[in-house]
């Protein structure tokens, strides 16, 4: 997942010079001292344009944006005054809210945590039920960002539950939809569909095209997990579809991706690979580094899988490069895994064997159980290729052990049968469980 500090920083300061600007503010809700804080929001106003006006972010002086968004956070913390919100609850609200936002875009997670913590203890003690489920979901997507999926769906649960309670369709669909993602992400998949399909039955029923489109390509992914292939290749289908009708490029991107790894999974090569090819070519269109990075992983793995790791090597090199500058933690992981399956064929060990080890802590330091697997089954299949036999059978127990616990029993049957087929070929002396 990527870090926080990689969000867009024009769009989050633009997004809190909305919050505090005088002209979104009803001058009944300002505490006293109005000139005080119409000055303050005047100096806010002053750094924003300051920060806005730095419209490529590639060139921007990394330094003076951290000074500006400083003094952002410093200016906040002299307007904010808690004894002052039972006089202004909104306007005392937004600020520290915003204040959240700027510890996040400042990478100090804990702080933010700790600010919307209090902002929901103030907003329950002067009875605005509706701000604390509005923090309460935004803290949930904070800790959704850092990994604390637990913790996520506590306060994601407590905000729904108001939500659905003043029948609020578009706030419960979004909170169904993170829902949905904290339980994907702990290999929950029964919790997950559950959610998503909820989520989904409420944007048909509000007519968002969008949710609709991104919600069938989340259930697309989750049928491929489960091998329902079928179902998966009709869901992304219709995602595919809709993007096209609304003519968003990423989403588009996105469904052609995610159909050509299920065609990539079939071993339907020719589909997978024309595939990839469009979305880099939509990429490049577009700018888009993060989904390149991620499609050019892909189109290594299909390379790997077809039997051609010199191809392999020269997509993992390009995806690095767009890692680089996107700062991409998740699309790293990927990619240290592909390049330790790929130096392990060209008997490079020590290098395959310490891009391994930096691929298993990514996935555990982000608690990726289906990542971590993934990544142990890829490789499990290398080390039997290259008769490091002992090390194979570590990666398979582990891989075989994961798959069990997340109730994917098809992956662990489909890892039995390609190991016991290696066994069987080439008389490898390993011990493989009896598959279904």
């Amino acid at each position: 997942m990527e870090d926080t500090k990689s969000i867009t920083v024009n769009t989050v300061i633009r997004r809190l010079a909305n919050y505090i600007s005088i002209k979104s503010i009803d001058r009944t809700l300002l505490p006293s001292k109005k000139r005080d804080i119409r000055d303050s929001i005047r100096a806010l106003q002053k750094v924003f344009q300051t920060v806005t006006c730095m419209d490529d972010p590639v060139n921007d002086d990394e330094t003076d944006r951290t000074k500006s968004l400083m003094h952002i956070e410093n200016s906040l913390a002299n307007l904010i005054v808690p004894q002052s919100f039972s006089q202004s609850p909104i306007y005392i609200f937004k600020l520290l809210s915003s204040y959240s936002e700027i510890h996040e875009m400042l990478g100090h997670p804990e702080k933010a945590i700790e600010n919307y913590k209090e902002t929901i203890k103030l907003a329950q003690k002067y009875n605005q039920h509706d701000m604390v489920a509005v923090a309460q979901q935004r803290l949930g997507q904070l800790l959704l960002d850092q990994n604390n999926w637990e913790s996520a769906v506590e306060q994601l649960e407590l905000a729904m539950a108001y939500y659905d309670r003043i029948q609020s369709p578009v706030r419960l669909k979004d909170c169904y939809c993170q829902l949905g993602i904290a339980y994907q992400r702990m290999g929950k998949y029964a919790e997950t569909i559950d959610y998503y399909q909820q989520a989904l039955k409420l944007a048909e029923q509000i007519k968002d095209i969008s949710s609709i489109a991104k919600l069938n390509m989340f259930l697309g992914v989750i049928y491929r997990i489960l091998d329902d292939k079928t179902k998966s290749t009709q869901l992304l289908e219709h995602s595919h579809a809709l993007y096209q009708q609304l003519d968003n490029v990423r989403g588009i991107v996105d469904t052609l991706n995610q159909l050509s790894l299920t065609n990539l999974q079939q071993s339907n090569y020719q589909s997978a690979l024309s595939g990839f090819n469009k979305c880099i070519a939509y990429c490049r269109k577009i700018g888009d580094v993060e989904m390149l990075a991620y499609v050019n992983l892909n189109k290594a793995d299909f390379y790997l899988k077809v039997g051609d790791p010199r191809n392999a090597a020269k997509y993992c090199t390009e995806a690095l490069e767009n890692i680089i500058s996107g700062n991409l933690v998740l699309v790293l992981a990927k990619a240290c895994s592909l390049l330790s399956r790929i130096f392990k064929l060209f008997h490079q060990d020590e290098i395959a064997k310490q891009l391994f080890t930096e691929t298993m802590t990514i996935y555990q330091n982000l608690n990726l159980p289906l990542g971590l697997a993934n990544c142990c089954s890829d490789y499990t299949d290398i080390l039997i290729q290259t008769e490091h036999y002992d090390e194979a059978m570590e990666c398979y127990q582990m891989a075989r052990q994961i798959y069990l616990e997340l109730k994917l029993d098809h992956y662990a049957d489909s890892l039995d049968r390609h190991v016991d087929y290696a066994v069987t070929a080439e008389n490898i002396p390993l011990h493989v469980p009896q598959h279904k």
